[in-house]
């Protein structure tokens, strides 16, 4: 998988066009990299604007797989300075409804565009709460409410 966030980030440097935002959503759609495509955005250009290539690639998506988080701050100690350093940001998969990523926008525009595929819920980051059954649980009862919510037009979940 790195070598693919690898060559998004290689063909973001090299072109500079809204188009490529497109593709770059795209991409993050096609192989679920959507996390890692946000935050290389958040820290080098605006943010992709995932509604837009989730419509523009409904008709040619089969699958997509999602994923949310929160960005955790970090800094360390400069002992000369007498002070902190701030550092980039890593994420923390939190609950679907719970994170930075609007899915709300991005399935819609799935479903308008067309896509009748499936959907996946990752949790292989490291979860706020930890790895555990009951946590486990909580957060997959929580995708499961959200797409049933978002299915029947509720505010629901994450709304």
């Amino acid at each position: 998988m790195m070598n693919v966030v690898e060559t998004v980030r290689s063909f973001k440097d090299a072109n500079d066009d809204w188009r490529v935002d497109v593709v770059l959503a795209g991409l993050a759609i096609v192989f679920g990299l959507v996390p890692y495509v946000i935050l290389d955005h958040l820290f080098d250009h605006a943010q992709t604007n995932l509604a837009a290539a989730a419509a523009k690639l409904a008709p040619l998506t089969v699958h997509t797989t999602i994923a949310n988080y929160q960005l955790r701050p970090r800094y360390r100690y400069m002992p000369a300075l007498v002070n902190y350093e701030k550092l980039t940001p890593s994420i923390q998969a939190v609950p679907i409804d719970e994170g930075f990523v609007d899915y709300r926008a991005f399935l819609s525009a799935l479903e308008a565009g067309g896509f009748a595929g499936t959907v996946a819920y990752e949790m292989c980051s490291p979860l706020l709460g930890g790895g555990g059954t009951d946590n486990l649980d909580r957060y997959a009862r929580k995708f499961v409410a959200y797409m049933r919510a978002l299915q029947t037009g509720a505010a629901g979940p994450g709304a």
